[in-house]
């Protein structure tokens, strides 16, 4: 199996190029902006892993306390 990235700035015909290759070319064509779309779903491992991520980053910066610290009812 081959891997073909196709990069290039707003506008430069990326999903034109993917297009003509989904339509001429027997293969399975990925987005990039689709899968990151997926992967931050709710309820996903992916999306759980951003919000800790998250959540300590804006403790961290505004020095909050952790207001679940110490509860045993969780």
């Amino acid at each position: 199996m081959r891997f073909i990235g196709i990069t290039g700035g707003v506008g430069a015909g990326k999903t034109e190029i993917l297009k003509y290759i989904g339509q001429h070319y027997k293969c399975e064509i990925y987005l990039a902006d689709e899968i990151g779309h997926k992967v931050k779903e709710p309820g996903t491992e992916g999306y759980h892993a951003l919000v800790a991520l998250m959540f300590f980053d804006f403790i961290a910066v505004f020095h909050i306390r952790n207001p679940c610290a110490g509860r045993t009812d969780r």
